[in-house]
């Protein structure tokens, strides 16, 4: 779900108006062409120019934004998703930077010549700590649900 997270463009999504245009029209010969309006005149680049400054210098007033409650809902979610994505990477640059460390490695050869493992056995506990809790609560899932519960 890496495609909810937001960079801040949100609302952003309208074109300039005051970059020009491009039509799509037929010429004589009945081909598509683009008809393009551009500002070629020095006084319209110019007044483009300085209208384009002055937007720039008065900062529009916020607008309050109403949303409705499956708006807040999604935004609620995407955020959810959001943090979950960055708590993740955070925990891995962690595991890396610690298991990568001469001082991890160090600690690590103390218990032999290499048959032993720290890393690992970290790994192999704590996913059988996590396949004993599923196996338990799927378990009682199934026992509620037999019961009637």
């Amino acid at each position: 779900n890496l495609h909810d997270v937001s960079w801040g463009t949100k609302g952003d999504n309208g074109a300039a108006k005051d970059l020009g245009g491009a039509k799509k029209v037929a010429n004589k010969d009945g081909q598509d062409m683009f008809e393009i309006e551009l500002p070629t005149a020095r006084e319209d680049v110019d007044s483009v120019w300085a209208a384009s400054r002055s937007a720039l210098r008065n900062k529009p007033k916020e607008e309050k934004q109403h949303r409705d409650a499956a708006t807040k809902q999604a935004d609620a979610d995407r955020n959810s998703r959001t943090n979950t994505v960055l708590a993740w990477v955070g925990t891995n640059m962690i595991m890396i930077l610690l298991f990568t460390s001469t001082e991890f490695q160090k600690w690590a050869l103390k218990f032999g010549t290499g048959a032993f493992n720290p890393y690992l056995s970290f790994l192999f506990y704590a996913l059988a700590v996590l396949s004993a809790i599923r196996f338990f609560g799927s378990t009682l899932y199934l026992l509620l649900r037999l019961c009637g519960l």
